[in-house]
């Protein structure tokens, strides 16, 4: 009696609890009792595991197998069907052949033994777990434009509510009888989405210290915890907050997950303004403060909670060097009788340091320049004074026409990017669908090319496709953005030195990085240099909290 083993196994976790299992099993139970010289022995489950994403050697339960089938275990491994082994194209074949390799019969009740006496049979084999991997991309490819449309019709996709949101019931139910959820904004968390980005866009916070204001704050995340930096980047780049869903950021191939990274996802194509808490002009300045920060020659002040104004952007006029901060203290000694100053507390010694600006290559013994420490206010009041008299000077000017045609200009250079970025996608497309032909001409054994390199190569022009459709995406966005855009009367004529000087440190410091490029001081001399767009100005003036 040849002794029979059951290999069971379904891709989800929902499958678990539905029929998909038992009716293996008693398919696999019925074939076994037609064959007399069979004896059931042992059966295996896999349950919750993709064929597809996960390889071999990841699969628990099929090294198990391959274990008692090296120990002489059995001697006929039973399938409902082969692809229950595996869907990879280039592995399950091999897994295949290794059970017969080492004389287990590989049987499936739908396709019957399995058998590699010739080189046909191999090429059946592998074309086999080939149509098999083929339908798994396919159902992949289904789930990602399902979810596509679910995310352009608004739809629940199955994932939690972001912060500052909550589901309710739609009153409706799917075929299943599942109950349909809705996406509705929380308007307590809502507040809280509002402070985030007004501490990024108006006064230059930082994730991290946005998170311990909030914690200092007693205000905790949608699960009751403490905020963290990750999380506040998470929600500074989630499109939902301006009124956009996302969708498939999650990938999972070869056992190997894969997050997209939140830049890149792909973003429906329908604005949902009910949804959208926060402006998609200050969507995009959050955006830009934080790609501005992460590069590592920007001008742009990477924290705004140093008493110095300029930090960032002033160098050395001598030796090129940056500026940066040091404190000069009170003096205080050791002995009593003799002392300075008398230090009440920590806070009060604190309160009574004087801020400085120093060259860092000096500081530091990198250079031999002779700029000494120059006090804060020795340079900070020359270039206020100055940029009060530039403010001073567009208060008096009506700045509309040159407003206007830089706004002009800006939708021009976007919409002949656009124009460029279609014909990019039109030119791989045209080069993916040759490869498309030259596979039939492989399969007719026409083609010099071998079938992986055609697959390679495709799969390349697909992710590369996709990359280009996501850019064009982000400048159609961007173009909409810039049509929609007007400027009111009261944008177009502020008191602008008289709101500057009203503002607090922290938003005075995101103006002047705006306003300012560079500042060279070597504590005689400042010099500054301008970099001064409007728009970007007129973005910024005027916020307040």
């Amino acid at each position: 009696m040849k002794r029979v083993v059951c290999f069971y196994r379904v891709s989800t976790k929902k499958q678990m609890t539905e029929d998909d299992i038992p009716m293996q099993r008693n398919a696999c139970l019925n074939f076994i009792s037609t064959h007399n010289d069979w004896r059931f022995v042992k059966e295996f489950y896999e349950k919750g595991v993709s064929g597809y994403k996960r390889k071999a050697d990841q699969r628990e339960v099929l090294e198990q197998l391959r274990t008692e089938a090296g120990q002489n275990q059995f001697d006929v491994l039973l399938v409902f069907m082969f692809d229950r082994l595996g869907r990879i194209e280039e592995e399950t074949p091999y897994v295949l052949k290794w059970f017969v390799e080492h004389g287990i019969e590989v049987w499936s009740v739908k396709e019957g033994q399995r058998v590699l006496d010739s080189h046909i049979d191999t090429l059946l084999n592998y074309i086999t777990f080939w149509q098999a991997e083929g339908e798994s991309k396919k159902i992949q490819q289904r789930t990602l434009e399902a979810k596509k449309q679910m995310a352009n019709e608004g739809k629940f996709l199955g994932c939690a509510a972001a912060y500052g949101y909550k589901h309710i019931s739609a009153g409706l139910h799917n075929a299943k009888g599942r109950e349909i959820k809705k996406l509705v904004l929380d308007d307590k968390e809502a507040v809280i989405i509002h402070k985030i980005y007004d501490l990024t866009t108006m006064k230059g916070y930082g994730a991290r210290r946005i998170a311990k204001e909030l914690n200092e704050g007693k205000i905790p995340t949608k699960k009751g915890k403490l905020w963290s930096g990750s999380t506040i980047l998470g929600i500074l780049k989630n499109t939902i907050y301006k009124g956009y869903f996302t969708y498939g950021r999650n990938t999972n191939q070869y056992g190997d997950k894969k997050y997209t990274n939140q830049w890149k996802c792909k973003i429906s194509s329908v604005k949902y303004p009910e949804l959208a808490i926060i402006s998609e002009k200050q969507w995009r300045e959050a955006q830009n403060i934080i790609k501005r920060r992460s590069k590592t020659e920007s001008n742009f002040p990477k924290q705004t909670k140093s008493p110095l104004l300029f930090t960032g952007y002033s160098f050395c006029k001598e030796c090129g060097a940056r500026l940066t901060l040091h404190y000069s203290y009170p003096h205080t000694y050791s002995n009593q009788e003799i002392k300075k100053y008398a230090v009440k507390s920590f806070e009060d010694y604190k309160k009574n340091r004087k801020a400085y600006y120093v060259c860092y290559g000096r500081r530091n013994g990198q250079s031999e320049c002779k700029t000494g420490y120059i006090p804060a206010e020795r340079l900070e009041i020359p270039v206020l004074e100055e940029i009060g008299q530039l403010l001073e000077c567009y208060d008096k000017k009506d700045i509309k026409p040159e407003l206007v045609r830089h706004h002009n200009t800006l939708i021009k250079k976007l919409n002949t990017k656009v124009r460029r970025q279609k014909g990019i996608i039109t030119e791989l497309e045209t080069e993916r669908n040759l490869l498309k032909k030259e596979v039939l001409n492989i399969l007719k054994g026409r083609s010099v090319f071998t079938k992986e390199l055609i697959i390679e190569q495709m799969e390349e022009l697909t992710q590369k496709i996709q990359e280009e459709k996501e850019l064009l995406s982000e400048l159609e966005i961007k173009l909409n953005e810039l049509n929609i855009d007007s400027f009111t009367n009261n944008e177009l004529h502020p008191n602008w030195r008289e709101e500057f000087l009203s503002l607090d440190t922290d938003q005075q410091k995101m103006i002047l990085a705006k306003l300012i490029n560079r500042v060279d001081a070597d504590g005689h001399i400042v010099t500054v240099k301008l970099n001064l767009t409007l728009e970007e100005f007129l973005s910024v003036k005027g916020k307040r909290p």
